[in-house]
């Protein structure tokens, strides 16, 4: 967990009026999932993900654009797993 706040940070980090789309993935292991910072939130979509973090699912000064993500916050890999396992049992991917 150390290394994930000191040298990896986030998970996807996205700037500077960029424009994305990302749905349907897994983002784990890092302190901050995802940080949308000034983005272009028209058009942009970042729907039905699964993200686990150790401090935030989410960070920045932009909302998220979109909808339908599952999020949990954990400090250990073992949180990050059961939390895997609960959202795999549900089929939320399939």
């Amino acid at each position: 967990m150390d290394r994930a706040k000191k040298q990896l940070r986030f998970g996807n980090r996205w700037r500077r009026a960029s424009s994305m789309n990302m749905t349907n993935s897994i983002i784990a292991g890092y302190d901050i999932g995802a940080v949308f910072e000034n983005i272009t939130v028209t058009g942009s979509v970042f729907s039905n993900n699964v993200i686990h973090a150790y401090s935030a699912p989410f960070g920045g000064d932009s909302e998220v654009p979109g909808t339908g993500n599952i999020t949990a916050i954990g400090t250990s890999i073992n949180a990050g797993c059961r939390f895997f396992k609960i959202v795999w049992s549900k089929r939320y991917f399939l």
